[in-house]
Order: C-alpha cells, then structure tokens, then sequence
C-alpha cells in the first residue's frame, strides 16, 4: 500500500475536474460579478428502470445563462473527470440521517498542468460528457452532478444539478450482486455490500464489467508465516504487478463498522492518505483489526475461503510477492 496518488481534498474534490476563470483583463472588468451564478447544470440517464448489474450511461451538461463568454480552464472535460453524488433510497448513516455517497473519478491528466485546455463557455452552447455506471443494488438510486469550480456566485455553495431517480430491478429475480475471481489457484466468489460502500461497489464492478483485472495478478501476500499465527491477507489488482499501479483516478474512503475478517474484501490503498483507493484490493486471510475503520470493506467471501488461504501460505519473496505468480485469470460479475 505505498503511496503514488494523490487525492484532492474536500471541497476540491467535489468537482467535475474544470475550473472556471476569465482569462483576459478586458473581460475581467466587463465581466457580470456573479457569472458563477449562471453556471447551469444537469445530468439524465438514457434509461430509468434498470436491473441489477446492467450499466446506465449519464449525460451531465455545463452551461451558462449568463449574455458575458466564460474562458473554462479544464482538466479534460470527460468521463473521468466527473464528480456525481448519490443518494440511495433508504440508506441511513449512525445517526438516522441519510447517507450521501461520493462516487469520484478523476483525469489522469487532472495535475498534469500541460495537459489542461481551455474552452469558451458561451450562452447556448453547452459542454457534454457522457459516464457509465453499474446499478449495485436494487431500489430507487437518485442521482446528480456536483460543481465547485470559479467562478460560482460569491458566497454560494457547489452547483448541483436536479436528481434523476433511476429504478433497479432484480435481475432475473436475483438481488445480490457477486464477483466470480478465476486464478490460477482457484476460484474465489465474492458478495459485495453496496449498503456500506456504495461508490467502492460501483467502481469495482465497473472495472471487472470493463476486464480490467483480467490477466492480472495478486502481487503481495502476507501469510501465517510472516503474521502468525492466521495471516494477513492477498492483495491484487495492479496493472503494474508491484504494488505502484492504479486505474488513473482515486476514489474516497467509505468507512463502516464492517470488520476485516477471513474473508473478507476492501480496497488497498495507493497513497498515504485515506482517499487514495482506485482498482487494487485485498482479501483477509486473517483478522486484521487494525485496519477496520480505517480502509473500506466492501465485500466477503462466500465462496472460495481455502483458495484465499490457500494463496496465503505460498512462500514469498523480496516485498512479499509471492515466488509463484498468482494469477486473476478472469473476474466476472454473477447474481444471486
């Protein structure tokens, strides 16, 4: 879990990766002192009844009423550079209050200054990005865009646009979202728990529906040998193999009172701070209570418990990664 991303923090985060500016002097003082106030914003769903598992492709558009041009200073306008809340129906937190997921992707580009581009924002043309996401779970999900770019209005809060309400179905009667992990030591099923950790499910399923971890590995292993007397866990999911690699966006942390038990699923993390988790996960092969409350549990074995031990007592290396290559022959989503 070393460090190479970075994650902007709150309320730098919730952004959809574009910050507005007037570039020129001349605009600056015939400017309208609240163009931030004009910024309009929206987002639909090309269908609004879904089943589990089926993805559902969003449309946000960036606008502005305003009869004064806005030079948008942007880090790629694109699919992953969107920031969307969502707000399940039902869901509560520890005091009763309804939960708010965060579900962030961001430009690989987004700190990489060179790559930043400027558009002009002009009334009656308006800019459209388009982003995928899998229904994690079944019920009424309400969604929406977050804008907290400059200019917004003095004194005004992030724009957000109007909710849309997409219905999710159970697919085929089913209403349990699993994960089927194929290595080349066995199979492993996992159900995962969109109730705790909504976003991370979302993300992750994304990423198998894409094969993103098709051909990769499970690159560090921390056993019973190295952490008696049950071991630690297997983490996977590297592009790169050793530990360095992510999907090129983070994700944040949601934290729960789930506890890191055998079997257990959360997301391994690629920097120091917490919201530094993007495509690399681990299984428990032990009980690591030190790590509850401090990483996101988002799933558990149901199927596949002696494969994961299994993988946890091969001998190990340099930086622990295993001296057999264990490998994600395919990872596929499944319903039950």
């Amino acid at each position: 879990m070393s460090s190479v991303a970075r994650f902007v923090t709150v309320p730098a985060a919730i952004i959809i990766a574009a910050i507005l500016s007037v570039s020129s002097p001349a605009l600056a003082q015939e400017a309208e002192p609240d163009l931030g106030a004009k910024l309009t914003l929206a987002v639909s769903a090309h269908k609004t009844t879904a089943a589990l598992g089926d993805t559902v492709e969003l449309t946000v558009t960036l606008g502005t009423t305003s009869d004064t041009a806005v030079d948008v200073v942007e880090a790629v306008f694109d699919s992953k550079s969107i920031s969307l809340e969502l707000a399940p129906e039902g869901l509560k937190d520890e005091r009763g209050q309804a939960r708010k997921f965060y579900y962030l992707r961001f430009h690989r580009g987004f700190f990489d200054q060179k790559r930043w581009a400027t558009i002009k924002l002009e009334k009656g043309s308006p800019k459209t990005v388009k982003i995928p996401i899998v229904m994690t779970r079944v019920g009424k999900v309400d969604v929406s865009a977050l804008f907290a770019g400059y200019p917004r209005g003095r004194g005004s809060e992030p724009k957000k646009s109007e909710a849309v309400t997409i219905d999710v179905t159970p697919r085929e009667g089913k209403s349990d979202l699993c994960v089927r992990i194929e290595t080349s030591h066995g199979t492993i099923v996992g159900k995962l728990n969109p109730e705790v950790a909504m976003g991370t499910v979302m993300n992750f399923t994304r990423l198998v529906s894409d094969g993103f971890y098709d051909g990769l590995g499970f690159h560090r292993i921390i056993g019973p040998t190295k952490m008696p007397p049950d071991g630690f866990m297997i983490q996977g999911g590297c592009p790169k193999g050793d530990g360095t690699g992510g999907p090129g966006y983070t994700i944040p942390a949601e934290f729960s009172k789930e506890k890191h038990v055998p079997g257990v699923f959360s997301m391994a993390r690629t920097g120091r701070g917490p919201h530094t988790a993007g495509c690399q996960f681990f299984v428990c092969v032990g009980s690591p209570g030190h790590l509850d409350g401090q990483y996101t549990v988002f799933g558990a074995t149901i199927e596949g418990l002696d494969v994961v031990k299994k993988i946890g007592d091969l001998p190990t290396g340099a930086r622990d990664k295993p001296n057999e290559a264990v490998k994600i022959v395919k990872a596929t989503l499944e319903y039950r």
